[in-house]
């Protein structure tokens, strides 16, 4: 096992171990955690309508003491069940291959032991105590993973594909990003990736203005 031990800069000091992993790999593993965790919501919500339209009742606790094992043998459960429509039956059979095909790495890559090695040391080495053989990642190997999970997470809601998404946000109206709304609320943050000043060098009076009418849009919604 590798290990990096780093000391903090702020004024409660503290020394703080991580595995010896670059940020890239960091980065890539906690993409991929958040694409699963949101993946996993989805999977219990399909179950949910599946059992509804089959009229069939979930066991007691599904939802708040649920596991992924549990969620998927339910789902398969009630997958043979289905009868019609046949193309949707496809579809969702297909959506639990592709899971199947993902869980092992993306519980390797959560829960194993990571090191590295002086003839690959461009690559990871991840362990998880039941399983014995080593696998070699990168940070682009993760961020493919990532990608796959994220891109079942897309098909889910929206099995239409691309169309059935923007028709969606037509539906919806204004919107902004995240990283925008922080810049027009004046909103304070230590994460550099959400300053607009990476993105905007230009005109920053007008987002200056933009900034002000939304607050002032706010302040007459909260006074209605």
């Amino acid at each position: 096992m590798n290990f990096i031990v780093s000391k903090s800069l702020g004024k409660k000091k503290s020394i703080a171990l991580y595995p010896d992993i670059s940020e890239g790999e960091m980065y890539a593993i906690g993409k991929m955690t958040v694409s699963w965790a949101l993946l996993e919501y989805l999977l219990i919500q399909m179950t949910q309508e599946l059992a509804e339209n089959l009229s069939r009742t979930l066991p007691p606790g599904f939802v708040e003491n649920g596991t992924l094992e549990k969620t998927l043998k339910e789902f398969k459960s009630l997958l043979k069940e289905m009868a019609e429509p046949k193309e949707i039956k496809s579809y969702l059979e297909k959506v639990l291959k592709r899971v199947d095909n993902l869980k092992t790495r993306r519980h390797m890559l959560t829960h194993g032991i990571f090191s590295w090695s002086g003839k690959t040391p461009e690559k990871i080495k991840v362990r998880t105590p039941k399983k014995k053989k080593d696998e070699h990642f990168d940070a682009g190997k993760i961020e493919k993973l990532a990608q796959e999970i994220a891109g079942i997470n897309f098909e889910i809601l929206y099995p239409l594909g691309e169309d059935q998404h923007m028709e969606e946000l037509a539906q919806r109206g204004f919107a902004m990003s995240r990283r925008f709304a922080i810049h027009a609320t004046g909103a304070k943050t230590a994460d550099l990736s959400l300053s607009m000043d990476r993105v905007i060098k230009t005109n920053p009076s007008k987002f200056d203005e933009v900034r002000r009418n939304l607050v002032k849009a706010q302040g007459n919604s909260d006074a209605s």
